[in-house]
């Protein structure tokens, strides 16, 4: 891998602080339904593996980080995505522009996932299907304008405060 290929991701890192510490008997897990599959996971006008792969990564981080510390102590959370269309799209303007996505209200985000959150002692104490679609373009308070992922993540942390409050305090 070409040093300058590292320096954006190294940005994109460093841009993001760390999240609270999750209790650790907590365990979340994020799984991919057939990714390869997905209505649309690219970083330019043509899909590509790793862009594919690296937004994944990004998107089952993010869940994790924002679920762990939602649950109680020995809770396990896994989410099951089944398909991802990231908000706006690509559109052939010039050949000189090719990796600009462009928002739209008729290309809005979805994640269509399956979760189900279960106590340690195996008893299911939520689960269910979700079809995650934004109605607008807001920015989330703690989301950075420029993180690609800002409208998908906005989508996750609605999603989660509906589904997954937090625990009591101990």
């Amino acid at each position: 891998m070409r040093p300058c290929r590292l320096i954006p991701l190294l940005a994109l890192a460093l841009t993001f602080p760390p999240l609270a510490a999750a209790d650790p008997a907590a365990q979340v897990e994020v799984v991919y339904v057939d990714p390869q599959k997905f209505t649309d996971v690219r970083n330019g006008y043509t899909q590509t593996d790793s862009a594919r792969d690296f937004y994944l990564a990004e998107i089952g981080r993010y869940i994790e980080q924002r679920a762990a510390p939602r649950l109680a102590e020995g809770d396990t959370f896994r989410v099951t995505i089944t398909d991802v269309e990231l908000a706006g799209d690509y559109e052939a303007r010039r050949p000189s522009v090719t990796n600009v996505r462009i928002i739209r209200d008729v290309t809005p985000a979805r994640i269509d996932l399956r979760f189900r959150l279960a106590r340690a002692d195996g008893a299911v104490r939520a689960e269910g299907e979700r079809t995650l679609r934004s109605t607008g373009y807001p920015v989330g308070v703690g989301i950075d304008p420029a993180d690609p992922l800002r409208y998908e993540k906005v989508l996750l942390d609605d999603w989660l405060r509906q589904d997954l409050p937090r625990p009591a305090p101990r």
